[in-house]
């Protein structure tokens, strides 16, 4: 008899698991364009080619103990022949800010150049990599979706249909805000669909469709956190990444205007439960304003790891209550 075939995306949505702290806190995230189809490990497609020199400094960076992600992006309307573009999307020294963005387009036979200036940028602060330094998108959100059907059915099928989405309404849109990648694999498929936005550096899961125009229009600030929201790759401690998630859902896009956002954590005894205190101001409001999370272990949920997987996977579960002073 063969076994029941079940999607892990639709699973994880029936456990009612919080994916919060679904991702790890990184320093570097690099994203390099690699022509389609790819395997289900993008170094094994057969358009990988020059691209081997990344694993050349990849070493150096853990060694040095730099946490680094690396994805891959499709060919689209903004690709060039013969050229790599890549982004390079670095932490800045404030846990709260925006990651630092590099854009590079690089001639295909100049890549192991380029990738190499990277490394030498992050561990010697040069900055040979100017050369291939694309300035006119500064400002722009590069948009990842996972779309890796060879990695895993619910990647290729829930990511497919919101990255068509994200491109409908993108294109209603001004110009220039918004670039939408087809991406390699990014972890965590039993969330699909699953992107991240960069270089603001937050990650998103079990997405609904109908989210995107909201996600997109920051002005109308409709956008609700729900069960949507994996993390900020900047935040060290689990306890306040789900802290960040309340004030998040709280004030929507608002909680990006926020500024000198900081933090106190009140372990307990056995470091499994802990009291957030979060510090901030908004540019129009007078003094700072203070909220605390009491954040409670609650269960663990056990689910499948991928879809038609026999591997299970289990994660804590929390209980987070905001304390009214």
């Amino acid at each position: 008899m063969l076994k029941e075939y079940i999607e892990c995306s639709f699973a994880t949505r029936q456990s009612q698991e919080d994916i919060i702290c679904s991702v790890s806190p990184i320093d570097v995230q690099i994203s390099i364009e690699l022509n389609e189809p790819w395997s289900s490990v993008p170094s094994k497609s057969e358009t990988f080619l020059h691209h081997k020199h990344l694993f050349e400094v990849l070493p150096s960076f853990f060694k040095e103990k730099i946490k680094s992600g690396v994805n891959h992006f499709a060919q689209n309307e903004f690709s060039l022949a013969n050229h790599t573009r890549i982004f390079y999307f670095q932490k800045t020294s404030h846990e709260f800010s925006a990651y630092k963005k590099i854009e590079l387009l690089v001639p295909n036979h100049e890549f192991k150049e380029a990738i190499y200036s990277l490394k030498d940028y992050q561990l010697e602060n040069k900055n040979d990599f100017k050369k291939w330094e694309v300035t006119l998108n500064k400002d722009c959100r590069e948009v990842f979706i996972c779309t890796h059907a060879e990695r895993d059915n619910c990647c290729g099928k829930y990511g497919l249909q919101i990255f068509n989405k994200f491109k409908e309404e993108n294109s209603k849109l001004e110009k220039g805000r918004f670039r939408i990648w087809k991406s390699s694999h990014i972890g965590g498929h039993r969330y699909a669909p699953t992107f991240f936005e960069a270089p603001s550096m937050r990650w998103y899961g079990l997405f609904n469709i109908e989210d995107v125009p909201h996600f997109l229009n920051r002005v109308e600030n409709n956008f609700q956190i729900e069960n949507n929201y994996r993390g900020f790759s900047g935040i060290n401690s689990s306890f306040v990444q789900m802290a960040e998630k309340e004030l998040f859902k709280k004030y929507s896009w608002q909680w990006d205007l926020a500024q000198n956002k900081n933090y106190e954590i009140i372990l307990s005894d056995d470091c499994s439960n802990a009291t957030v205190l979060f510090y901030f101001s908004f540019p129009d409001a007078n003094g700072v304003v203070k909220k605390i999370y009491d954040i409670q272990f609650e269960k663990l949920i056990t689910g499948i790891a991928s879809c038609g997987s026999d591997d299970s996977k289990s994660v804590k579960q929390y209980k987070i209550v905001e304390i009214i002073e």
